[in-house]
């Protein structure tokens, strides 16, 4: 019973004796069965066994607190167990999919279970799930997965990281955490591990990440609304990352902070810095223009400012690129061009290009869904575009009101009523990773 408690979940007897070899397994589900503390044998799956939540959770705590260091060893041995599978089932060491990653993410609780939360930050969650700088997993938009093995390295919930994995370690993964909150719109938690993260590079002096991390919380407070403090944060980024002349992070950090006095209506100086942080991409050999993303805000400033040909052909440069840097920047892009035809509506100015600007419009809301940034849903949730679209002839499309739209294109989108049947409805409806890894 006290090997039951490992898991929470029904488990297969081959996982059961990895726990403990010496056991002989069908005798004591004999026993267990007699006196009912566990179920009958499934006639859908004999080799499964389980047994009430209650009486397992009984028996995890009665292991953990009268055989401490059987209990660690018991997770020491599921945790090789479980790292070893994916090359075992799919015969990768790195896996592609959420699924084929599912048993590292259970590798990483058995690990911090048996104490070994070094290793298993290092070797596993950083190596194998994130692949270190590439950051797969948050590419896969798993960040609520993410973040639930990154609570297991915490002593206190987000707050207090666990002493074995030392200063460096600790920064890190309060910033991923921080990264995860944000990505999953909560930002009030995303600001309290950021900040912790920031603190401790700050005090280490290491200015690359302490930038890196100033333009996170910077973002977090304009997103959550906090003009001040967001200005405070990007000024900061920016003012750190001129110490490092690395241009990629002078990009990020520039950008960033060019948002933060827009939304402050400086205008003047939030042009500055984005053209800055275009000056850098330059400067490099990169490409002409802002990526799509980065883009998003300097465009809005263009169209305000009556640029919308400048505007069209950032568009259009973008439109080259977008798809191959990710399915975000493609949506971002798609979300600038509709912002553009609902700007052009009002001069009768429409290019060819803008005839499926709505339908555009309606794809970078699944595609900001599908990645799981729903920090950046807001963006185009209240641009919404027209739902009829005219041809090119000089005239402007008909005004609409801003109401929610529905697409019956989607299934999860349809609408009940008979008259809403425009291709140019959008949807919004698909959700990012929900699943959590065992043993949250």
């Amino acid at each position: 019973m006290q090997l039951l408690g490992l898991f929470d979940r029904p488990i297969s007897k081959e996982v059961i004796a990895v726990a403990d070899p010496s056991l002989n397994l069908s005798d004591a589900l004999a026993v267990l069965r007699r006196h009912h503390l566990i179920f009958e044998e499934s006639r859908h799956d004999p080799e499964e066994v389980d047994c009430h939540p209650l009486i397992r959770e009984h028996f995890e705590e009665l292991f953990q607190k009268e055989q401490s260091e059987q209990w660690k060893a018991a997770h020491g041995a599921l945790y090789e167990y479980y790292k070893a599978l994916p090359e075992k089932l799919y015969g990768k060491y790195l896996p592609d999919t959420l699924e084929e990653m599912e048993y590292l993410y259970q590798a990483v609780v058995y690990g911090c279970k048996a104490e070994l939360h070094p290793e298993v930050l290092d070797e596993i969650y950083s190596a194998r799930i994130r692949r270190r700088l590439i950051a797969y997993s948050f590419k896969l938009g798993a960040f609520s997965s993410d973040l639930a093995a990154l609570s297991h390295f915490f002593e206190k919930p987000w707050e207090k990281p666990v002493q074995s994995l030392g200063t460096d370690w600790q920064a890190v993964t309060l910033s991923w955490a921080g990264y995860c909150f944000k990505s999953l719109g909560k930002l009030y938690e995303a600001t309290i591990t950021t900040k912790s993260a920031f603190e401790i590079f700050v005090e280490r002096e290491e200015w690359s990440e302490c930038s890196l991390n100033a333009s996170n919380l910077s973002e977090m407070f304009l997103l959550r609304g906090d003009v001040k403090k967001a200005i405070l944060y990007g000024r900061k980024s920016s003012v750190i990352v001129e110490k490092e002349n690395k241009w990629k992070s002078s990009v990020v950090c520039n950008l960033q902070y060019g948002n933060a006095l827009y939304h402050a209506n400086k205008i003047k100086e939030a042009k500055k810095y984005f053209l800055k942080a275009e000056y850098s991409l330059q400067s490099n050999g990169k490409i002409k223009y802002l990526y799509p993303y980065q883009s998003f805000f300097y465009c809005e400033i263009l169209i305000e400012k009556g640029g919308h040909k400048e505007a069209i052909i950032r568009a259009k440069s973008a439109l080259k690129i977008a798809n191959e840097l990710g399915l975000l920047s493609a949506s971002m892009w798609k979300l600038n061009l509709g912002k553009i035809y609902n700007s052009l509506q009002e001069t009768g100015i429409l290019d060819s290009m803008f005839e499926d600007a709505i339908q555009n419009f309606n794809q970078s809301i699944i595609g900001i869904r599908t990645v799981g940034h729903l920090e950046y849903l807001p963006f185009g949730l209240l641009a919404a575009p027209p739902t009829t679209a005219t041809p090119t002839t000089g005239k402007p499309p008909k005004k609409t009101s801003k109401k929610s739209w529905t697409s019956p294109s989607h299934p999860a989108c349809a609408s009940t009523s008979p008259t809403t049947t425009s291709k140019w409805q959008g949807c919004a409806s698909h959700k990012p990773d929900q699943r959590m890894p065992a043993r949250t």
